[in-house]
This record gives structure tokens, sequence and C-alpha cells, in this order.
């Protein structure tokens, strides 16, 4: 399974890297943590676009562009799954708390 989604990681991981370029990393320990979230969120896109009719090549720049997005493709996949599933409790509200 490693060999086969080494390369979406990879694709997902330069594009976390042209993001810190473009904005600039401040620091090691963030750079880090950016590449493993443009990793994962690379993974999660392959798993999801690997048996669709795209093309190998728009579903590498799809991969490549969800790691340059990063924690924000994970963020919406997340929203969507709260919203249209339901499975999950909405972000930042307790059981019972009026916020509004």
């Amino acid at each position: 399974m490693l060999e086969t989604l080494a390369p979406p990681i990879a694709l997902a991981a330069f594009g976390g890297i042209a993001r810190a370029c473009r904005r600039g990393a401040r620091s090691w320990r963030g750079f880090c943590g950016s590449m493993v979230v443009s990793g994962f969120s690379g993974v999660v896109v392959h798993l999801l676009i690997r048996e669709s009719s795209l093309s190998a090549s728009l579903q590498a720049a799809i991969v490549a562009v969800s790691g340059y997005s990063g924690g924000a493709v994970l963020d919406a996949f997340a929203s969507t799954l709260v919203n249209k599933i339901g499975i999950l409790p909405e972000y930042g509200k307790n059981k019972g708390e009026n916020n509004g």
C-alpha cells in the first residue's frame, strides 16, 4: 500500500513546499507540520479520486493542488461530512450550549 501512496504523498508535499515558498515558512517546525498536513491531504484526495474516470495527469494535478491547499481541503471535506451526512456534531458547539 505504501508503494501506491508514495507518489501522491510526494506530489502533495511538493504542493506544500510551493505554498511555503510563496508565503514564507516562519519556522522549521511549522514547515514540517505543513508538510505532514499537505501529505495527508494528498492521500485523502488521492483515495477519493483514484477510481474516477479522470486521466492520471488530471488526478496528479488535483492531488498536488490539494497539497498546496493543505488544511483547507481537509476542513472543506470535514464540513461536507458534517453538513451532508450529519455524522459529526457541529464544530465549536457543546451539547446544551446557547451560542446565539
